[in-house]
This record gives structure tokens, C-alpha cells and sequence, in this order.
């Protein structure tokens, strides 16, 4: 849609413009450490989102990290071996479920994460080494 911006850093998603209910800023420190290790644990997450009345509301989410299994990623030109990964996260005003999928150096290849209450879950697929090249939006609620 014209006028969206999403941000990522290290391939998690940090902030978003022009969806509705904007992802402000996040704080995903814990988060990106045991992806790019591709370890389980548990992580800490701070996201600030617009409410209706375009004020600032911080949310709080306690989201459990879980490498699943080995993942043979196709990406048509070719094929990356990635751990697919799942972040499932509680908090007091909702839970949701992110999905990665994690190269040996680090890299997220490809996922689908929460984006805030109205647009609900985005998919990212990185194509280039250098960046993200392809999105697409669920448009679903966890």
C-alpha cells in the first residue's frame, strides 16, 4: 500500500508507518541475540504502539523462543538451509506468534511477524544478502 514503511533490524520487525495502529518502536535486544544463535530461550520484548486517540501506549510481552527443526528454504534461484524458529509471545493485552527462518551466519531469510492490531501478521522474505526485497500482509489477527 502506498505510503508504508517497515523497519527491521537484523530481520526482526521494529517499526512500521502507514498500516494503522503503528508498531512505533520496539525494543527486540534479547529477541535478535537467540535468533542469530539460533538458541531457545526466553526473551523479553517491548513494543510501543498509536492507540485510537494517537497517544503512546507500551506493551510488554514475556515471548518463549523455540529453534523447531532444520528448514531446506527455496528461494526459486536457489536453496538456503535455514532453522525454522518460532517466537510465541504473552502479554496482558494479547499473544502472538512470529515465525523465522534462520540461516547458520544469523540472517532471517524469510518470516511472518505481528505488526499491531489492524494490519495483524506481515511476511519477509529477503532475497538479497543485502537487504529485505519482498513482503506480503496477512491481514489476520493472532
Amino acid at each position: 500500500r502506498d505510503g508504508t514503511l517497515m523497519s527491521t533490524y537484523g530481520g526482526v520487525l521494529v517499526q512500521t508507518r502507514g498500516l494503522g495502529g503503528d508498531i512505533m518502536s520496539s525494543d527486540t535486544t534479547q529477541l535478535r541475540s537467540l535468533l542469530r544463535t539460533r538458541s531457545p530461550g526466553r526473551a523479553k520484548r517491548f513494543m510501543s504502539f498509536l492507540d485510537g486517540n494517537n497517544q503512546l501506549v507500551q506493551h510488554t510481552y514475556i515471548c518463549d523462543i523455540v529453534p523447531v527443526e532444520p528448514f531446506a528454504l527455496d528461494l526459486t534461484t536457489r536453496i538456503i538451509q535455514t532453522t525454522y524458529m518460532t517466537e510465541t509471545c504473552y502479554g496482558t493485552d494479547l499473544n502472538f506468534l512470529n515465525l523465522y527462518w534462520v540461516a547458520a551466519g544469523g540472517q532471517i531469510w524469510q518470516s511472518r511477524q505481528y505488526s499491531g492490531p489492524l494490519a495483524g501478521l506481515i511476511a519477509l522474505r529477503r532475497l538479497e544478502p543485502g537487504g529485505v526485497a519482498s513482503m506480503g500482509v496477512f491481514g489476520e489477527t493472532p
